[in-house]
């Protein structure tokens, strides 16, 4: 589901999951592009609970999309959501892992260099002298199959740094790479095929977002996995002010988020706000 907001949009549901064979909290909340705890405590279940097939979740995936965006790819690194914007509107949204606090994917705006199909991996000699102090074989070049850690697409964006496949769907949702940014088999397979050399690509990073719809607002708060700052009030203040909810800037359900940081989409509730400060007509 994409909703229309003031300058941003609403992906995602509140919706039932059935468990199938094979399912764990983890990879349900990856596939979904929530955290495990979060999915965890939805459901009241402990968040090493084992899953039976047939079993059913609730689960809540609403998430606020970035706006100023028109067309082309933007990664929101604290998100770890891949958006495929095209002529204004959002027309995919992906769960992916990020670089690690060690190794930081980059921000900044690109353009897809190349497009490949089971490619070889070209270990980067940083990575190679990571392998040299761990004691592990230092490789040099991966051959395309199942022992490659790019997968089964490559989609070069700047240099060594691109989103790609994985032999490791358990690090999806994570910040568990390199630099690159790593998708689920079936999610990059699929965004292979919408994509074209010289599309514009931008990894950003906003760990809090807000939206508005007519008098509804929801605000997304996230970590600060690169320490950068900007998890506060005053940033949510701020970001509310642009979107015409300025009214929500003393709303108690933004401490609430700041607290939880749970990375999704919270709805302020108008009811909570004082009669003098809501909204003309959400009254």
């Amino acid at each position: 589901m994409i909703a229309s907001t003031t300058g941003t949009a609403i992906i995602g549901e509140v919706d039932r999951y059935e468990v199938m064979t094979g399912d764990t909290l983890g990879l349900v909340a990856a596939r979904f592009g929530i955290e495990p705890a979060v999915l965890a405590r939805d459901n009241n279940l402990k968040t090493n609970a084992r899953l039976k097939p047939g079993d059913t979740l609730a689960v809540d995936n609403r998430h606020i999309v970035p706006s100023g965006f028109t067309d082309g790819i933007v990664v929101n690194l604290p998100q770890r959501r891949l958006f495929l914007f095209r002529d204004g509107e959002v027309q995919q949204s992906y769960p992916v892992a990020v670089g690690t606090g060690s190794w930081k994917t980059p921000t900044g705006e690109f353009a897809i260099q190349s497009l490949e199909v089971d490619p070889a991996w070209d270990v980067p000699k940083s990575i190679q002298a990571e392998m040299a102090r761990k004691g592990k074989r230092v490789l040099t070049r991966v051959a395309p199959g199942p022992d490659n850690p790019l997968g089964s697409r490559w989609i070069g964006v700047n240099g060594s740094i691109g989103i790609h496949g994985t032999n490791a769907p358990s690090s999806i949702f994570k910040f568990a790479t390199h630099g690159c940014v790593r998708m689920a088999t079936e999610d990059v397979e699929h965004l292979f095929e919408l994509l074209q050399k010289g599309d514009r690509v931008a990894f950003i990073y906003e760990p809090v977002l807000v939206a508005r719809q007519g008098d509804d607002v929801f605000v997304e708060v996230h970590t600060d996995p690169y320490a950068r700052g900007g998890v506060t009030r005053e940033a949510i203040a701020s970001r509310l002010e642009a979107v015409g909810a300025g009214a929500f800037a003393s709303h108690p359900g933004i401490d609430v988020a700041l607290k939880a940081r749970e990375g999704r989409a919270r709805e302020l509730p108008v009811h909570t706000l004082a009669a003098d400060t809501a909204p003309r007509g959400a009254r």
